[in-house]
C-alpha cells in the first residue's frame, strides 16, 4: 500500500520497508523503441483502476485503459489488446520469471517511488 497523506490519515502504517516505483511493460520487440516519456505518449496502456500506475499514466498524459488489477493489466499488454501496461516494480520483478515465455519485455517508466508500508485501519469514532 502507497503511504499517501490520506492513507497516513486513515490508518497506522508502520514505517516504510521499500520504495516501488512505476515500471512500463511493453513488447520485447518494441521495447528499445519506448526509452522516454514522449516516445510512449501516443500509446495505450493497461493499469489498474485506482493504482499508483493510473495516477502516474494521468500525470503523464498518458492514454490508459483502467482494469481490475494488475494481472489483467499484464494479460492486456500481453495479448495486444493494450500496448503496454504500468505496474509496481515489485509485481513487474515478480512477473519478469515468466517475460520470456510471453516474449515480454519491461522498460522502467519516468514515474516517481513511493514508499510502502504495512497498514492497519485506524478506529473511527
Amino acid at each position: 500500500m502507497t503511504l499517501t497523506p490520506e492513507v497516513k490519515s486513515a490508518m497506522s502504517t508502520s514505517n516504510p520497508y521499500c520504495n516501488n516505483a512505476q515500471i512500463v511493460v511493453v513488447p520485447a520487440g518494441k521495447a528499445a523503441q519506448y526509452g522516454t516519456l514522449e516516445a510512449v505518449k501516443n500509446l495505450t496502456f493497461a493499469v489498474e483502476h485506482g493504482s499508483a500506475g493510473n495516477e502516474q499514466a494521468k500525470a503523464n498524459g498518458l492514454k490508459c485503459v483502467e482494469v481490475q488489477d494488475q494481472a489483467s493489466a499484464l494479460m492486456e499488454a500481453a495479448s495486444g489488446t493494450a500496448d503496454g501496461a504500468i505496474i509496481d516494480s515489485l509485481m513487474a520483478a515478480l512477473w519478469s520469471v515468466k517475460a520470456q515465455a510471453t516474449k515480454t519485455s519491461l522498460t522502467p517508466s519516468h514515474s516517481t517511488a513511493r514508499n510502502t508500508a504495512l497498514v492497519s485501519a485506524k478506529a473511527r469514532i
